[in-house]
């Protein structure tokens, strides 16, 4: 038989799912946290991409324009 200690025992199953639910919590917003990691790695490599791109076809017509000039 469990002795009651001013309603601890109450409180301590309470407080257990708190805990338990808290760090479920703590697991999703971790995991969504990483996707967005992720998902921002991809958007650099794809901006970096783009910059890229951007540069040659820049460079490239620079350089159109100043063989006819």
């Amino acid at each position: 038989m469990t002795k009651k200690i001013n309603g601890w025992n109450e409180w301590s199953k309470y407080v257990l799912k708190e805990l338990e639910r808290n760090n479920e919590t703590h697991e999703s917003m971790l995991t969504k946290l990483d996707q967005i990691g992720k998902d921002v790695g991809l958007l650099k490599y794809k901006m970096s991409a783009i910059g890229i791109t951007t540069g040659v076809v820049g460079a490239g017509i620079a350089l159109l324009i100043k063989s006819f000039v």
